[in-house]
């Protein structure tokens, strides 16, 4: 299992467990509200151990081949996007076959842009269809009201988000329609 912490000032640190054991019951504990539930997280082996300050994680990606569990609604229709060439691509086109934005009952994929503190992101793409999108936005206030997002690696094992790193999200293509008090603006 691999470790990585990326924190809010731009660094990030590597961990690795290396024995399979320790990795699984590693594993049956890290959950989004434990994980960033406290004031600080540690790591630590025999050899050392380093205190992070929970406010100043922004993201940790854990690779791993073991199973690991993640809510089925972000599991079944969240992938992960690696390449920032890639997703721009993507979202381009998404926007480009859209034209005016998402409609109501319209199937579409989204793409999400997850800035964090430290300069650091992470790039989702979305499948969805939504009845209204009043849904959408109350999905993603869902999604940031608790401590941490959980995501599927996608070379296995998951990604957690600390929310309160979260600086903004930019979702491409638009919609039709919004609620009221959204600002309508373009970005230029």
């Amino acid at each position: 299992m691999e470790i990585t912490v990326y924190l809010a000032n731009g660094q990030s640190h590597a961990f690795s467990q290396p024995d399979q054991n320790v990795a699984r019951m590693v594993l049956a504990d890290l959950m989004p509200g434990r994980l960033f539930g406290s004031s600080s997280i540690i790591f630590g082996s025999g050899a050392n151990c380093t205190l992070l300050k929970t406010t100043s994680v922004s993201r940790i990606d854990v690779l791993t081949d073991e199973p690991v569990s993640i809510a089925p609604t972000i599991r079944d229709s969240a992938r992960v996007i690696e390449s920032n060439d890639e997703f721009s691509l993507r979202a381009k086109a998404a926007v480009k076959a859209l034209g005016d934005g998402v409609a109501p009952g319209q199937a579409y994929q989204g793409y999400l842009r997850f800035e964090l503190t430290g300069g650091h992101s992470l790039l989702v793409e979305l499948e969805r269809v939504l009845a209204q999108q009043a849904q959408f936005f109350t999905n993603l206030h869902r999604l940031v009201e608790g401590p941490a997002i959980m995501f599927p690696h996608p070379r296995g094992g998951a990604i957690f988000l600390n929310v309160t790193n979260i600086v903004s999200v930019t979702a491409s293509p638009g919609f039709a329609e919004y609620p009221k008090g959204t600002v309508l603006a373009e970005p230029r």
